[in-house]
């Protein structure tokens, strides 16, 4: 890794942290940027439980901190100083497990508002400095008597990168299995069927002989597509309701593991291949009624617990919930314009 290549992976990894946190807004440039709107509401930021006892204000605080503190052993070096606040030898790189996670009360009383601004502040400052630095001072073993046999782009990465993964793997778990404003049961209705718009909105367009066209996925046809989404969200309905009763299904289905989901998707072709138009039209508008009736009936936090039923594992209805139907309906969608794209029809 050269010093190009160190800032990428530190911008990039920011940048998918930040995805979490902020919705992205088109910029003067066009591009889309984290805007200054959280996902969250204030009070779901200073809920505990996103790493133990912290909360999500606690951890972005943390991952100043950590920013912070590079810095500091950065000008300590520049001036010939070992800094005092070096992690033990034992903890160095393992983000998880250094002794500097307890967080200062000086952090947890910051107010939201105050901890972003940190937050945005401080990564502006890592990227300014670290664009700074020559190659040479980053990456030579040694070049601060205090990195010892290490080096200054080890520190960094401890400092940015690998602690950005660690933050964006715990929030991504709490959120997981956390009803808020981001995520709850009302947004997740809505999510379905606005995707389910944009996909009917496409299929709308076509002709009964685009529909049935060949090799618009593989070798499947807008068709074959529709009985696919059915089938599943078919599938889904079985799952929980079999649950319900207190029975465990197999999951997805008898005899087939989810290491062989091909196989169950060709089965699912050859069942409907040679049905008409109007039988699948048919099934596609009536599984999404009985899908989406069985999520408005469920309770969030049977929604949200995780494995509130044996089948589920370690996940929660959400996951299955949004693979089997908004998800799907926008893979759906995407693969069907890509297709009347490469046909010259969009």
């Amino acid at each position: 890794m050269d010093k190009a290549e160190l800032m990428e992976t530190i911008r990039r990894s920011h940048r998918q942290l930040m995805r979490y946190l902020f919705y992205f807004e088109k910029n003067s440039d066009g591009e889309f940027a984290e805007g200054s709107c959280p996902k969250f509401a204030i009070d779901e930021m200073m809920q505990p439980g996103v790493f133990g006892d912290w909360s999500l204000k606690d951890l972005l605080s943390h991952l100043v901190y950590r920013e912070q503190r590079f810095l500091g052993w950065y000008q300590s070096g520049l001036k010939g100083e070992t800094p005092k606040d070096l992690p033990s030898s034992d903890h160095c790189w393992d983000v998880s497990e250094s002794e500097d996670l307890e967080l200062s009360t000086a952090l947890r009383s910051r107010s939201i508002q105050r901890t972003l601004d940190d937050m945005k502040g401080s990564y502006q400052d890592i990227i300014a400095q670290v664009t700074a630095i020559p190659e040479e001072a980053l990456f030579y073993p040694g070049y601060y008597e205090w990195t010892d046999e290490n080096t200054l782009a080890d520190y960094l990465a401890f400092s940015t990168y690998l602690n950005y993964e660690w933050a964006k793997k715990h929030i991504r778990l709490w959120r997981k299995v956390h009803a808020g404003q981001y995520l709850n049961k009302q947004v997740i209705l809505e999510r379905i069927q606005s995707e389910r718009r944009r996909l009917e909105k496409n299929v709308e367009q076509l002709t009964d002989l685009q529909i049935e066209t060949e090799e618009v996925i593989g070798d499947w046809t807008v068709k074959d597509v529709l009985a696919h989404l059915s089938e599943w969200e078919k599938l889904f309905i079985g799952w929980y309701k079999t649950g319900v009763r207190g029975e465990n299904p197999e999951v997805p289905a008898p005899g087939i593991s989810w290491q062989n989901i091909d196989v169950l998707n060709q089965s699912i072709y050859e069942k409907y291949r040679r049905s008409s138009i109007e039988d699948i039209r048919r099934d596609f508008n009536e599984s999404y009624k009985e899908i989406l009736a069985t999520i408005e009936a469920m309770l969030e936090e049977e929604m949200f617990a995780i494995g509130r039923y044996p089948w589920l594992g370690n996940g929660n209805l959400v996951g299955y919930i949004l693979a089997n139907t908004a998800n799907h309906y926008r893979w759906a969608k995407r693969e069907t314009r890509s297709w009347l794209i490469s046909q010259g029809q969009l």
